[in-house]
């Protein structure tokens, strides 16, 4: 039996705009936490800094026209096995829920994790095994799966430092997410805790995040590749440079288990397999990352921009501690941002 769109009466029609007068319920993205990329380039104009480095993104952004309508007609054109669950996806994504009436809502995404063993992360399953992947929402997601990367920045972190009978979880201090501009102490290169001063490892450390959308079963999800992961995300950036865009084929991430002394932990990796994501999906995909840009990443590139910087205990003015730091600057590489 061939599925039928649901739908309501639209009722937003403008002068400028002839919309349908009918629309698919199960379309999510009708509304950002800023309405287009030119509002918030626009609402950050004040910030030169911001509006040099990722005008041209924003404006590319704005031409692509991501609307709800487009997400609807790609999905359609999908294999009707995988409809629903795309639907239900982009769904999640909508900051505007039924039943909650919030200001502030943003575009977020449920988080990808391993079990290390330690910790007292209330999301993950009680039966979960140590070294395991599972998401927030606490489902198991086993020792392995495939995804593809929709969006993948480079960016660093210092973690707020606590005593070690401090039973509460330590909680971000300061987040970069260009490796540029920190939301608590601004320019990476000035901080004192920025990664490898020195060449020695310091307070702060380089971190890689990750978009993706799962195989099997199909979800968007966010993983953060830190501390000793960080050199996988790195390749996995590397890796999806090399192709025309990062969700051309599937990638299978997997953990691998480390022990120094009495200390075990483990580490993510990212190999690419011989498998290609279908071409319908990868519209999907590219239509994904321009969201998760748009409503995400660059509303938060953003207010880290516009943030009146706090002093670290000893500012350096200096420039930056290494190589690797010194060259980092975000471009945009079709959903590659380095």
């Amino acid at each position: 039996m061939a599925k039928q769109k649901v739908v309501t009466p639209n009722p937003e029609k403008t002068e400028e705009t002839v919309m349908p007068e009918t629309k698919t319920e199960e379309v999510a993205i009708e509304k950002a936490p800023v309405s287009t990329a030119m509002s918030l380039l626009q609402s950050y104009e004040h910030v030169p800094e911001f509006v040099e480095r990722y005008g041209k993104q924003l404006i590319r952004i704005e031409k692509e026209n991501v609307t709800g309508e487009l997400i609807d007609d790609t999905l359609w054109k999908l294999p009707e096995e995988i409809q629903d669950k795309l639907f239900a996806l982009v769904a999640k994504m909508n900051p505007q829920k039924k039943g909650v009436v919030a200001s502030g809502a943003v575009t977020e995404f449920l988080e990808m994790r391993v079990n290390q063993g330690t910790g007292n992360d209330p999301n993950r399953p009680e039966d979960s095994i140590p070294g395991h992947f599972y998401i927030s929402s606490s489902e198991k997601m086993g020792k392995e799966f495939l995804a593809t990367p929709i969006l993948l920045w480079e960016g660093c972190q210092k973690w707020e430092k606590r005593d070690k009978d401090d039973s509460k979880p330590s909680i971000p201090e300061c987040t970069s997410h260009d490796r540029i501009v920190g939301d608590k102490y601004g320019h990476c290169e000035k901080c004192l805790y920025l990664p490898w001063r020195d060449n020695k490892p310091n307070e702060c450390s380089n971190t890689v995040s990750a978009i993706l959308l799962t195989k099997d079963p199909m979800n968007i999800v966010m993983m953060r590749f830190q501390r000793t992961s960080t050199p996988g995300g790195t390749q996995l950036v590397k890796l999806a440079r090399r192709g025309s865009v990062p969700w051309a084929r599937w990638y299978k991430f997997a953990t691998e288990k480390q022990e120094k002394v009495d200390k075990r932990w483990y580490v993510i990796t990212a190999t690419p397999v011989d498998e290609k994501v279908d071409p319908a999906l990868q519209k999907f995909c590219d239509l994904m990352c321009t969201v998760a840009e748009r409503d995400y990443l660059y509303p938060k590139l953003a207010r880290n921009y516009a943030q009146e910087p706090e002093p670290t205990p000893a500012a350096i003015e200096s420039g930056p501690a290494s190589k690797e730091m010194s060259e980092a600057d975000l471009g945009d590489f079709g959903g590659v941002n380095v």
